[in-house]
């Protein structure tokens, strides 16, 4: 393998991300359920806990399973050789401020209004859990 500036820098290819594994574990434990509620979501699967959800709450329900089911369909670019296809990415940075305060003043929201969430209600039998 040769030697390259950023060699020696990372994970081996393929190593388990040690700050994440935890996280990952927990993660995985809710993933039956999480289905079961996808699946309800999308109106596969009946529960009586819920509101009848939206049309667009239900495509994003069922995208989701087929994409954790199926894996995500590739997205293809193709233009015409003649006239290639050209991505261009601007990225504007804001004005410099004389302080951290006058930046704020300048960019941040003026007010945030959040609401805590709802935790989701659903109703598992003893086969869907397991």
């Amino acid at each position: 393998m040769p030697v390259t500036s950023t060699s020696g820098q990372g994970r081996p290819k393929g190593a388990l991300n040690k700050h994440t594994a935890d996280i990952k574990r927990l993660a995985q434990q809710y993933g039956p359920r999480a289905i079961i509620a996808l699946a309800e979501l999308a109106g596969l699967k009946q529960n009586d806990l819920l509101p009848q959800p939206s049309e667009w709450a239900r495509v994003a329900a069922i995208k989701e399973l087929l994409d954790r089911g199926f894996g995500k369909a590739n997205q293809v670019l193709s233009s015409d050789p003649d006239n290639p296809l050209t991505v261009q990415f601007v990225i504007r940075a804001p004005a410099k401020t004389e302080s951290t305060q006058a930046w704020l003043q300048q960019y941040a929201p003026k007010t945030i209004d959040a609401q805590p969430a709802e935790p989701l209600q659903t109703k598992l039998s003893d086969d869907d859990a397991a």
